[in-house]
């Protein structure tokens, strides 16, 4: 039994059925039939038709407004876990649960509460309490979960009596062409997406450059017709100078005129100066030359020097124009993967960190250096010669079949094999590579992540495991590496041999019609040239799909980025003003993935100017309280205001300018100390760094340093202490004079004295400014306003730190649980 594939909502057209059945349904009614383009106003998919009973109730409910499915989910197993078709579908009143055709269950909303979508291993429930008993509803892979937790989010908002807030389907998963899941973060199938559209869409980028490659166009165009005259100036040579010098003087020195031996009659008597055709004709049996007049030894002379010189002329111009396009062609090539560079490292920069947490580091850094430098290298070295080659191949054709259209149709033999066969080794290429770079993106995943632990590394004597595991991905990449140039190192000279057979025939069958004096030498010759200028072309053509493929590939991986829409999206008319300082969540929910919340239903309110604690287990929710409060995610549920504007409405840079943060694991830029504080201020002078340096208490460590304010922090500051750069990040925030600050732990990790020189620092920075502090040690949250204690998630308790220690709740059993371990400790 296949295993189903997850719903993909298709609008607006129809694909034409895979076995194993419709998109999200086991083998049931459904099987065989179309994927089905129906969806819901909201965008979520819906069955292809609905069982009888369901249609009629839906026509009662519509006639009294009542009747419009706004929610569905897929479900593909039975209470027993068999695999099977279904559906749950939901308007604003009633919820219906269908299976294989079937309506199994009708609930009325009105009398149904605590819906909740449970993970379990690999698959997952819904549940509702209907009449205050628990009931369940649905059984559902893993792969349907985002479906369930949007259909809970939904009901829930309708039981608790509020209005459901709009809720936009799970992104697809599944290629709705071929089937195949795609690859984390990828929205486009690497196997379906046309290459085609993909160098039209980079033809697009390069757009900004057309002028300087029209301008590159006709050097070419000149490179390739003087390249064309170059067999022609041949044939004249051979025929009209060489072969006529050959007939008028033989052995008899220059003046006389060669006997042809054995019989035939003799032209004597000629001296230097002009002998008929019809003269050389009745001498050497050679046909055709009467009519002609052949000049002497000193005119042949000269103009053997004539076509000589012209034809080495030629020779240099192509030279001089194909440098002047190799240049050409290097300065777009530089330029179009500076622009992609930069399109996709803004791009980046733009994206959420939702979906860059996602994301390998090496596979990012590849997307910005190894795969523009890719299409680099196809624009300076193979795109030119595709264009060369295009207009030389058809140039070559037509004097082909003008000159001799016999000769004309053997040359192009070859062909329909290589066109063949280039349709035929495309996809196979395309694979190859695609798993080669993929290859290449672990391995250099594996080794940023390694050297960026380095310390951690060699702290657990770890170095001997760290190489075996590098030469493994080395090894699998050599492995993949070597077998795809195997492949092609086989191909290709099998398929140059196929086109070489070309030259054979024109030799043979050529040199035929000259021995039957139906063709010259000189044409032959002619002949010959262009024909080597046929199968180049052809040869090249064998490269193309590797060179083009790869090319393609690479520009498709950077659209893969530059495609990404951001969670986090900019308002339509962004709000830019100065924060006061209140803030308001108001029932906010959120999860890393939607179907398993990390935050859920909190409320509060912080005044301007206040200090608020935040405290918790470990996995709380701490840390993702802070993100939603910086905007770096937007809730599922409910919302965040600061002075009334919610947040999603603030312009983002203006939001980020006003916050400062500083956390417990401090990322400093490999730089000076000076660029590091100066990094939140840019245009910062340097009294205004010293400045907030003092007040962070940095001042003094700093210049003991031999080279002070200039003195290089290293790799991640790895050259300096923890304390050394937890200071320094607080300058970093002091400078910015922001009017929300976060601190994460900041104190966690640093010896008493330092976190006592810290504690002042951050005293004098939380001065009139609303302040989160995620505390380590909880005895700093003294002089909090309140203390926001999270557990599991929600919102367990708030109060000063009086309240709370009197209530002997969770936060006194925090703190208590902290003294214990003082006491153990010594201090």
């Amino acid at each position: 039994m296949s295993l189903p594939r997850p719903v993909i909502p298709l609008r607006g057209r129809r694909k034409p059925a895979r076995r194993g059945g419709p998109v999200g349904t086991g083998p049931g009614r459904y099987e065989g039939r179309a994927e089905t383009a129906r969806t819901t106003t909201t965008g979520f998919p819906l069955p292809p038709t609905f069982p009888p009973v369901l249609e009629q109730r839906l026509e009662q409910l519509a006639a009294e407004g009542e009747g419009e499915i706004l929610l569905s989910a897929p479900f593909d197993l039975t209470p027993d876990g068999r695999f099977c078709s279904g559906w749950v579908l939901a308007t604003g009143r009633f919820l219906w649960v269908v299976r294989e055709g079937e309506v199994v269950r009708e609930v009325d909303l009105g009398r149904a509460a605590n819906f909740k979508a449970a993970t379990l291993v690999g698959a997952g429930e819904f549940t509702a309490e209907i009449d205050g008993e628990p009931v369940r509803l649905a059984a559902y892979t893993a792969r349907h979960l985002a479906y369930f937790s949007r259909l809970e989010q939904y009901l829930n908002q309708l039981a608790g009596g509020r209005r459901p807030a709009r809720i936009e389907p799970p992104p697809a998963r599944v290629c709705s062409r071929c089937g195949r899941v795609l690859p984390e973060g990828v929205s486009l199938c690497p196997f379906c997406v046309d290459k085609w559209s993909v160098f039209r869409r980079l033809l697009g980028v390069a757009r900004p450059h057309a002028r300087l490659f029209a301008f590159g166009l006709l050097t070419f165009w000149l490179v390739t017709g003087l390249r064309l005259l170059l067999p022609q100036l041949y044939r004249i040579l051979i025929d009209d100078v060489l072969r006529a010098g050959s007939a008028s003087f033989g052995p008899g020195g220059a003046g006389a005129v060669s006997t042809v031996p054995a019989a035939g009659p003799a032209v004597t008597g000629a001296t230097t100066g002009a002998v008929t055709g019809a003269a050389i004709s009745a001498a050497t049996g050679v046909a055709g030359a009467a009519g002609a007049t052949v000049t002497g030894a000193g005119g042949l002379i000269g103009q053997l020097v004539l076509y000589v010189a012209l034809i080495g002329l030629l020779n240099l111009l192509t030279q001089l124009a194909s440098i002047l396009w190799g240049r050409i062609m290097n300065t777009m090539g530089v330029r179009l993967a500076r622009d992609l560079r930069e399109l996709v490292y803004a791009k980046i920069q733009a994206l959420s960190l939702n979906y860059l947490s996602q994301q390998k580091t090496g596979d990012l850094m590849n997307r910005v250096t190894g795969d523009t430098g890719t299409i680099q290298q196809f624009i300076q070295n193979h795109a030119g010669m595709i264009v060369s080659n295009t207009l030389l191949f058809l140039g070559v054709v037509v004097i082909l079949f003008a000159v001799h259209w016999r000769l004309a149709l053997l040359v192009l033999l070859p062909t329909p094999v290589v066109v063949f066969w280039s349709a035929r080794v495309r996809h196979t290429i395309h694979r190859m590579y695609h798993r080669q770079w993929r290859a290449w993106d672990r391995t250099n995943s594996l080794l940023q992540n390694i050297l960026s632990g380095i310390r951690v590394v060699k702290a657990f004597g770890q170095e001997a495991k760290e190489v075996r595991r590098f030469t493994e991905r080395s090894a699998e990449m050599r492995d993949i590496t070597a077998n795809n140039e195997k492949t092609w190192n086989t191909l290709f000279p099998t398929l140059g041999f196929i086109i070489g057979l070309g030259q054979f025939i024109i030799l043979y069958y050529g040199g035929h019609l000259v021995l039957q004096r139906e063709l010259h030498l000189g044409e032959l010759v002619q002949f010959s040239s262009y024909a080597a200028m046929i199968y180049g072309p052809l040869q090249f053509v064998s490269f193309i799909p590797r060179w083009f493929t790869e090319a393609m590939t690479a520009a498709e991986r950077i659209f893969q980025v530059i495609d990404q829409e951001p969670q986090v999206k900019e308002a339509a008319k962004p709000v830019h003003r100065r924060i006061e300082g209140r803030v308001e969540l108001l029932g906010v929910t959120f999860g890393y993935e939607a179907h398993h919340p990390v935050l859920r239903d909190i409320t509060f309110t912080v005044e301007p100017g206040e200090m608020i604690g935040i405290v918790g287990h470990s996995g709380a929710g701490k840390s993702t309280l802070i993100n939603l409060i910086c905007r770096f995610y937007d809730p599922d549920e409910g919302e965040i205001r600061i002075d009334g504007v919610n947040l999603k409405d603030f312009a983002q840079a203006s939001l980020r300018s006003q916050i400062g943060v500083v956390l417990q694991e401090t990322f400093l830029f490999s730089g000076t100390i000076l660029e590091n504080i100066a990094y939140a201020k840019p245009d910062a002078t340097l009294e205004e760094v010293i400045r907030a340096a003092k007040i962070a208490n940095a001042h003094d460590f700093i210049i003991r340093f031999p080279n002070g304010y200039d003195t290089r922090v290293g790799e991640r500051g790895q050259l300096l202490s923890v304390g050394e750069r937890q200071r320094i990040a607080i300058a970093r925030a002091v400078l910015r004079d922001p009017r929300l600050l976060i601190l994460d732990e900041a104190t966690a990790s640093v010896d008493s004295e330092t976190e006592m020189q810290i504690q002042q620092a951050l005293a004098r920075l939380v001065k009139n400014r609303t302040t989160f502090v995620i505390a380590h040690r909880l005895s700093t949250l003294r002089n909090a306003n309140r203390v926001v204690v999270l557990e599991k998630g929600r919102l367990a308790e708030m109060g000063t730190h009086e309240e709370l220690i009197q209530k002997r709740g969770i936060y006194y059993n925090l703190v208590m649980a902290q003294l214990r371990l003082s006491r153990i400790k010594g201090y």
